[in-house]
């Protein structure tokens, strides 16, 4: 009698063993279903890094030009003329506009503008007084930056969608410098740096 109820208890816990082995299986295929689906997903989505390559190209130079409160670049004075600069950013703030997967072409852009302000009636203004820019990379991307930061009226009214464009975007922020004047003021400046990225291929997904 005792070998029968042991033999029976038996077989119970191996139905038992056998449904939740069952159940363990089911539960296993379902999480690996899920984790095969959500990776494909991920893969197979549409994935755009250049917004964190630009703005870490912007970065970079807002960091090369002004820096602690200071001015990294030598300002001109007030009668030299408007300059351009093509070679800085390359040679003094290592720059490389180069990629090893772009032979025939430079995949970045960079424009640097510095703007002195001015009296004007009612304050201060900076945007008819540029003093000196700096140009580095791909000068073809200007073209789209232009579309994309300062666009039409009719532009602006139009949803526009610029993923399969190259991408730009821009910076501008307040600096002075650290010379006084002989009122006891200061020069003061608008700084405006526009990044722009190509990689249409390597990053956007029809």
């Amino acid at each position: 009698m005792l070998n029968e109820i042991k033999l029976k208890d038996l077989i119970v816990q191996n139905k038992k063993g056998i449904v939740l082995s069952i159940w363990w299986f089911f539960i296993v295929m379902a999480i690996s279903l899920v984790f095969y689906l959500t990776t494909n997903l991920f893969y197979s989505s549409p994935i755009d890094v250049r917004d964190v390559e630009v703005n870490s190209l912007i970065n970079k130079a807002a960091d090369c030009i002004y820096y602690a409160g200071r001015f990294k670049v030598p300002l001109p004075s007030s009668n030299e003329p408007y300059t351009i600069n093509k070679d800085f950013l390359e040679e003094n703030c290592n720059f490389i506009f180069t990629d090893e997967n772009y032979e025939n072409t430079k995949p970045y852009y960079l424009e640097v503008n510095i703007y002195k302000l001015k009296p004007k009636e009612g304050g201060l203004t900076y945007e008819d007084n540029k003093v000196l820019t700096y140009i580095g990379g791909d000068e073809g991307l200007k073209i789209y930056c232009d579309i994309q930061l300062n666009p039409s009226k009719d532009e602006k009214s139009k949803d526009n969608d610029y993923s399969h464009l190259p991408l730009c975007k821009n910076k501008k922020f307040y600096a002075f410098s650290r010379e006084f004047l002989s009122d006891g003021s200061r020069d003061e400046y608008i700084v405006e740096i526009i990044g722009g990225i190509s990689k249409i291929k390597q990053n956007v997904k029809e």
